[in-house]
C-alpha cells in the first residue's frame, strides 16, 4: 500500500532527527578528532617465578655463619684408686715400742760418735702384713708386731755397741792398713742388727802455712788417725765374729 506524503515526510524527519541525536552523542563522549587514541595503563608486573627480578626492593643481606654447637661431653671418671696398702698407715706407738726405739736410736748415734765406719739404720725384719693379719693390719696389731722386732733387736744391738767400745777402750791400737777393712765391715753386717757402710777416711785439713793445702805433717796425722780406725774395726769383727750370735 503506497505512503501518503505526509507519512513520507515523517519517516524523512524522524530519521534525521536520529541521525542528529547520535552525532551529538558521539561528540560529547566520544575522543576528538586532534587528540591521540587513549592507550590503557600497563598493568604492575608480578613475581611469578624466583628468577624475576624485583627493582625496588633492596638486596638483602647475608647472616653470619652460626658456629654449630659442640656436642657435650661426658666428665672422664676419676682414675680408680690404688689397692689399699698391706701396711696400715703410721700411728702414734705405744709407749712400750717408743721407749724401745728412743733406746735404739740413742745406741746408732753412740756408734755414729765413735767414728769408726759409717752407721746406717737398724736392721727390722717385720713381715708382710698381709700374710701375718690376713689383710690389712690394725693399728694396735701392727704395733704390737713392730714392737716385738724392737724387742728382738735392742738388745743385740747394746751388746754390739758395747763391744765397739771394747774395741778402742780395751785394746792397745796400731794403726794398720786399710786392705782389710771391706771385709771387716762384711763381718759386721752378716750379724743383721745394723746396717754398716764403709770405713771413714781421715781427710787432712789445709793448712795457711803450706798455702792452703795440707801439710806433710797434717797428711802424715790424718793417715794414722784411719789407720787407727782400721784396727778398731778389725778388732770389733773379730771379737763380734769370737762370740758368735748376739
Amino acid at each position: 500500500m503506497a505512503m501518503s506524503r505526509y507519512e513520507a515526510l515523517a519517516r524523512r524527519l524522524m530519521l534525521v532527527l536520529g541521525l542528529g541525536a547520535g552525532t551529538v552523542a558521539c561528540g560529547a563522549n566520544g575522543p576528538l578528532s586532534n587528540d591521540p587514541p587513549a592507550v590503557a595503563a600497563p598493568a604492575p608486573a608480578t613475581q611469578t617465578g624466583p628468577n624475576t627480578a624485583m627493582e625496588t626492593s633492596p638486596p638483602s643481606e647475608t647472616a653470619p655463619p652460626v658456629a654449630p654447637t659442640p656436642p657435650p661431653v661426658a666428665p672422664t671418671p676419676p682414675p680408680a684408686s690404688d689397692p689399699a696398702p698391706t701396711t696400715p698407715p703410721p700411728a702414734a706407738p705405744s709407749p712400750a715400742l717408743a721407749t724401745l726405739e728412743a733406746e735404739a736410736d740413742a745406741l746408732l748415734a753412740h756408734l755414729r760418735a765413735l767414728q769408726i765406719v759409717e752407721v746406717r739404720d737398724l736392721v727390722l725384719h717385720l713381715p708382710d702384713a698381709s700374710s701375718i693379719c690376713y689383710g690389712p693390719c690394725s693399728a694396735d696389731a701392727w704395733d704390737l708386731i713392730v714392737t716385738d722386732e724392737y724387742r728382738r733387736q735392742v738388745p743385740r744391738l747394746r751388746a754390739l755397741s758395747g763391744l765397739a767400745d771394747g774395741a778402742i777402750n780395751g785394746s792397745y791400737p796400731v794403726p794398720i792398713t786399710t786392705t782389710a777393712a771391706p771385709k771387716d765391715v762384711a763381718t759386721l753386717n752378716e750379724l743383721a742388727i745394723v746396717n754398716l757402710g764403709a770405713l771413714l777416711v781421715a781427710q787432712p785439713a789445709n793448712n795457711p802455712l803450706c798455702y792452703n793445702t795440707p801439710c806433710p805433717e797434717d797428711v802424715q796425722k790424718a793417715a794414722k788417725n784411719t789407720g787407727l780406725r782400721a784396727f778398731y774395726l778389725r778388732t770389733w769383727a773379730s771379737r763380734a765374729h769370737d762370740r758368735g750370735k748376739l
